[in-house]
């Protein structure tokens, strides 16, 4: 093998998924190039690791996620990214809305014992602040 090997053929390798011949190509290629030793060393170490997860534990892991953790659909959006910086609580619920004619969220939290409404402001700004809240349910 005249160029290194791809990432995808060494975690091939690591997981016993080649033909013997490109297994035998890429065996020769790592028996004279450190770099790839060592990718590979490392996507072995990987590939061990995961024959290791205990897939009875990773789903009861799993299924307690959704009472640890913010698990709104909008996690990944900037609404819910700005409302992260100033609000604490599980994020339930994010809505848009206005205050004094700007861009506002309502921002819907849950703690252990109540559920209430945040209105933050200013998350156009590098300066997002919080604004009247509302106790909705104990």
């Amino acid at each position: 093998m005249t160029d290194h090997p791809t990432l995808d053929a060494l975690a091939d390798a690591a997981e016993d998924l080649l033909s013997p011949e490109q297994s035998g190509a890429v065996e020769a290629h790592l028996a004279t190039c450190a770099d790839c030793q060592a990718q590979a060393a490392s996507l072995r170490a990987v590939t061990a690791e995961l024959g290791a997860v205990n897939s009875t534990q990773l789903g009861k892991q799993a299924s307690a996620l959704p009472q640890a953790a913010d698990m709104d659909p909008h996690r990944f959006s900037r609404a819910w990214q700005c409302a992260r910086q100033v609000t604490e609580g599980r994020i339930v619920g994010l809505a848009n809305s206005r205050v004094d004619g700007q861009p506002a969220l309502l921002v819907y939290l849950r703690s252990d014992q109540s559920t209430k409404v945040v209105v933050v402001t200013g998350c156009a700004s590098a300066a997002p602040s919080v604004g009247p809240s509302a106790l909705l349910s104990r």
